[in-house]
């Protein structure tokens, strides 16, 4: 035989046999065993016990329970060590009866060590059963632990477990007994219950369940949660929940404590859901398990015709699988900017309930959003209608930022990377499809014998799209009709039907047109003509303050006395009542389906009523989008219709309709670029002006307007080069059209001279000033206006070369004829009395120009509220002149106002929010508030690069105050170029 050999240390028999010479040699003492197997561990016990009563020492045996007053449990070890017989005593119950709270843990266990001498003290050798996590949080809190322990083992063997049962019985401490074999019984007392789920959460999250099926621990977990809720221990599943965050979701939703976050927009259809088994069991098959851990995402894309019932599908997937998944969220992204704005809204209080909810950052939203998706796996996330290249190239960006949960992705594209796209969708089968017209409309449809042939004849004539089912449904059931009177009015329209269908240029089956036509033939004509012109808009919610907007004269297609707003309201109802559109529950808006619109589109052979359609509503919106779209004030109007405005324009400048198409387009450049959304506004603006080139030649004064304004855009991103032949281009126009001294050519000169003054030209555009000034003045007279714009304009050139004493009487003629026109209480005075102040700032008369800004700020408000951009700016203007006699005090929560007032107005990322960020850190650092100065300067740096471009010389300002900033607080150039790198890294990240 060869020799014996020795145990491997950790295992069941070497901790065994180390406890076993312990106990001979000692007398009293502590040992610690740090255990991952609870099966490990009794084996252990139980050999001791055979040993020890071999040697005739007494082996006795503690499971703790936790108590009222966690800081009292080593007092409670205390009391019952000093009831036992000298001897060996294993003490284990540690994980059940320790408090879950992080702040009573360390209070428990700091009273342990204040018991430490007492508790070694006792003629008791005792065994401390730690499981490796509480033993970790022992050290966190009593660093010299080790010193306790004449011990130190660690039993890293793991033992099976035979049963669901049996784990049970261990996690309760053997308190379960034979009564409650072969089921959980809900008598178990609070304490029983709430160590019987800590040890069971404990042994799934550290995944040794060892001859314990995940399923199993799923099962025990979730019935000890159970037990939880029924004893009414709702703060208990909280502290577990907190103790183990990976699951934390779960465990709250499971013990009834928390609801799962959910905002999905419409109820599961159930019963009426046909056909589309096989359809959900592909969606869940290839999703496969649903995530516990922050694992890469599993995304699966929805694809087919539009109203093929893509939507639908992801959302009955959701309603039958909720139970699994810990969130279910549902964005819409028809675009990019939709995806952003749209995930972003989960961080409401309705849904996901993030504290980042009352920023308006929706940047910061944004990625909060994200953030907590990576934190608690196990979600759903349902992106619908990404229809369009841009909208899937950002969801399809998106995937790789998320972690631990699944995408279901709805869209009409059918070209995706490898592996995310699924078959696409079919439309239903024949039963199917019968079944649901059957079901749909039977409370309100009269029955025949024969509603089943007729209900699959229906079925086939529709080609089984669902959403020709359910507008067909929907028409029955509001017209009372049976199923052979429905077939009968379609079935009279046929011809008419197949003469204008085109499967080439549809791409829709001619069901839906049926659909749509049997319909649409049930209307009256004002809802027939106002369906017809919702078609060319743009699939968003349309305001209903469009119906008020009458149709011009010369629309495109003939008017009626109906078509007048008062019985447009009318009108939409009874599309709402065919389902054609759905109004909004919690705004004055309502939409119409994308498909119904590209059918409405499509319905005629002959382009000539398309078109006749088209035209009208060019004419309708060009009719309802007036106003200033660079004043603020407007954008209330103007902000809901831009989208059918460029959608419109889109549509008529495709077929080749000039105007009004060029103004709408203008209207929206410079809607955009008063918002800082330059990049948008370009293209708008070059294409208005291409328009009118083509149409009016390229000498023409509406040509002049367009370069003016593409020219004012280009200067904005300090594009100053390019934008100089444009402005003179269309000063050369005017002057041709209207000859040297007209008023339009005063304009023009006006802005060609504020450019090269911006360029330092000021010799250059002085007389160019100089002659719109005698231009207007001829033109209407020295109290005109106009030439109070032109005094000021000049007057602040001279005060760019330091003739101050010229400039002032130029600012104060044209105060005085601004107060003769308007009033002394009129916004152009306040920007007179402004531009007056400042001069006098600069000439250091600061007592004669407080007043005057204190009164510009006062007509203002008067004018625009509290709230408005020109506020902002009076606000700014006054902190200044108070920063510069020193009342910091009185300047700080002015600028602070500043800053709010244009975030509200113009969002976070326009110029002048960099600029007011920019003047609120100057005075911080005047205040010795370096660190809270910081990062203002460098969020004003991230926005003017981001919106005006890196050269732009408001940026560069800002650069050098924010690089001084960080120099003065003793950041090295090194630091100061890493860091200001790192700040546009992270932008352009952000905005990717």
């Amino acid at each position: 035989m060869g020799p014996n050999r020795s145990p491997s240390p950790g295992s069941i028999d070497d901790v065994r046999r180390r406890l076993v010479l312990w106990c001979e040699r000692s007398e009293s003492g502590l040992a610690r065993v740090e255990f991952s197997s609870e099966g490990a561990r009794r084996r252990v016990v139980a050999g001791l016990r055979e040993d020890l009563a071999a040697r005739g020492i007494p082996l006795h045996e503690i499971t703790l329970q936790a108590v009222a007053e966690p800081s009292a449990l080593a007092t409670d070890l205390l009391a019952r060590l000093a009831t036992l017989a000298p001897g060996v005593v294993s003490i284990d119950g540690f994980a059940g009866a320790l408090p879950l709270d992080s702040a009573q843990l360390r209070e428990a266990l700091y009273r342990f060590n204040l018991k430490r001498e007492p508790l070694g003290e006792q003629p008791q050798r005792q065994i401390w059963w730690l499981p490796p996590h509480l033993a970790e949080d022992f050290i966190r809190v009593v660093p010299d632990l080790d010193s306790w322990f004449l011990v130190k083992l660690q039993l890293s063997e793991i033992a099976e477990i035979t049963g669901v049962v049996e784990v049970a019985e261990v996690g309760a401490g053997d308190r379960l007994g034979t009564r409650e074999r072969g089921a959980m019984d809900t008598r178990l007392d609070p304490a029983e219950l709430r160590a019987l789920a800590a040890a069971t959460i404990e042994r799934l999250q550290r995944g040794r369940q060892q001859g314990l099926t995940q399923a199993e621990a799923q099962d025990l977990l979730w019935r000890a949660l159970g037990f939880l809720r029924q004893g009414g221990l709702e703060q208990e599943a909280s502290l577990l929940a907190a103790r183990f965050p990976d699951l934390r979701n779960e465990i709250l939703a499971r013990a009834g404590v928390a609801k799962r976050p959910a905002n999905l927009p419409f109820a599961s259809l159930g019963t009426l859901f046909k056909g589309r088994d096989a359809a959900l069991e592909e969606l869940a098959a290839s999703l496969g398990a649903v995530p516990t851990s922050a694992t890469a995402v599993v995304a699966r894309v929805i694809n087919g015709i539009g109203g093929v019932g893509k939507t639908r599908l992801a959302l009955e997937y959701a309603w039958q699988r909720g139970e699994d998944y810990s969130a279910r969220l549902f964005v819409g992204a028809e675009s990019p900017a939709a995806l952003q704005r749209n995930l972003a809204a989960l961080c409401h209080a309705s849904v996901l309930d993030l504290p980042e909810q009352h920023e308006t950052d929706q940047g910061g939203q944004y990625d909060a959003v994200r953030a907590w998706l990576c934190g608690h796996p196990g979600w759903l996330l349902i992106v619908d209608n990404v229809d369009s290249e841009d909208a899937a190239a950002a969801a399809e960006a998106l995937l790789p930022q998320l972690a631990g949960g699944h995408v279901v992705l709805g869209s009409r594209l059918a070209n995706w990377r490898g592996g995310l796209a699924l078959p696409a969708l079919d439309v239903l089968a024949r039963e199917a499809a019968a079944d649901f017209l059957l079901e749909r409309s039977r409370e309100r449809r009269r029955p025949l014998a024969n509603d089943t042939a007729l209900a699959r004849q229906l079925a086939d004539e529709l080609g089984g799209l669902a959403l020709a089912l359910e507008q067909a449904a929907a028409y029955i059931a509001q017209r009372r009709l049976n199923f052979a009177e429905y077939l009968d009015e379609w079935q009279s329209q046929r011809a008419k039907v197949l003469a204008w269908y085109d499967a080439r240029l549809m791409s829709y089956p001619k069901s839906v047109a049926v659909t749509w036509q049997t319909s649409f033939d049930r209307l009256g004509e004002p809802a027939r003509r106002l369906l017809q012109r919702l078609a060319w808009l743009a699939p968003e919610p349309i305001p209903e303050s469009l119906l008020a907007v009458a149709l011009p004269e010369d629309a495109g297609e003939a008017r009626a006395p109906a078509d007048a707003p008062a019985d447009s309201l009318a009108a939409l109802r009874e599309l709402e009542s065919y389902s054609l559109v759905r109004r909004a529950s919690d705004a004055p808006s309502f939409t119409i389906h994308r498909l119904l619109q590209e059918v409405s589109r499509r319905r005629h052979d002959d382009a000539a009523p398309a078109t006749a359609a088209l035209r009208a509503a060019l004419a309708w919106v060009d009719a309802a989008f007036v106003g200033d779209p660079g004043d603020v004030r407007h954008w209330p109007r103007l902000d809901p219709l831009a989208p059918h405005a460029l959608a419109v324009a889109r549509y008529a400048d495709a077929a080749g309709i000039a105007d009004p198409t060029a103004r709408l387009l203008n209207g929206l450049g410079v809607l955009l670029w008063a918002k800082a959304r330059y990049a948008e506004a370009e293209p708008l603006l070059r294409r208005a002006l291409a328009i009118d080139e083509a149409s009016f030649g390229d000498a023409h004064p509406e040509v002049a307007i367009r370069l003016n304004n593409l020219a004012a855009l280009l200067q904005a991103t300090n594009r100053l080069a390019e934008a100089e032949p444009l402005l003179r281009r269309a000063l050369a126009i005017d002057e041709a059209s209207f000859g040297d001294a007209h008023p339009r050519v005063a304009i023009g000169l006006n802005n060609l001279a504020q450019l090269l003054q911006d360029t330092k030209r000021l010799a250059e555009a002085e007389p160019l000033m100089r002659r719109a000034l005698a231009i207007d003045e001829a033109s209407f007279g020295d109290a005109h206006p106009n030439v109070a714009i032109r005094l000021n304009n000049l007057a602040l050139l001279l005060q760019a070369t330091n003739r101050l004493a010229e400039a002032d009487p130029l600012l104060r003629r044209a105060l005085a004829i601004d107060e003769a026109s308007f009033g002394d209480a009129h916004p152009n005075v306040a920007i007179r009395l402004n531009n007056l102040a400042l001069l006098l700032q600069a000439t250091n008369r600061l007592a004669e120009a407080e007043p005057l800004l204190r009164r510009a700020l006062a007509i203002d408000e008067a004018s625009f509220g509290d709230a408005h951009p020109r506020v902002a700016i009076d606000l700014n203007n006054l902190a200044h002149l108070l920063q510069a006699t020193n009342r910091l005090t009185e300047a700080e929560p002015l600028m602070r106002r500043a800053l709010a007032i244009d975030e509200a107005s113009l969002g976070d990322a326009h110029p002048n929010v960099a600029r007011d960020l920019n003047n609120l850190a100057r005075l911080l650092q005047d205040t010795n508030r370096q660190v809270e100065a910081e990062p203002l300067l460098r969020r004003a740096r991230r926005i003017v690069v981001a919106s005006l471009g890196g050269e732009h010389p408001n940026a560069q300002i800002v650069e050098a105050n924010t690089f001084a900033l960080l120099q003065a607080m003793g950041r090295s150039d090194d630091e100061i170029a890493d860091c200001l790198a790192r700040d546009l890294g992270a932008r352009g990240d952000g905005d990717a």
